[in-house]
């Protein structure tokens, strides 16, 4: 009977163990997520609506179909 008791003593402290390390995890990446999304601010403060495009024909039809309320980066080269 005591020895039943000391092994449920041991499994219930392992498991509350992995339990707090568990929470301490989710609410470590929870305060990572909120600092990296507060400090998201885009650097130009003008309101249009900025795109990236990964290869110009996206860039082009992104330019064309947001014209002047969009500002259109092109990640690739013009290089060929």
């Amino acid at each position: 009977m005591l020895l039943s008791f000391m092994v449920f003593v041991r499994t219930a402290r392992n498991n509350m163990k992995k339990i707090t390390g568990i929470i301490f995890i989710v609410i470590l990446i929870l305060i990572v997520g909120f600092l990296a999304a507060k400090n998201n601010n885009p650097s130009t403060s003008s309101n249009k609506l900025q795109v990236t495009a990964s290869f110009y024909p996206m860039y082009y039809f992104s330019s064309v179909i947001g014209g002047d309320k969009a500002t259109v980066q092109n990640i690739t080269t013009s290089r060929c």
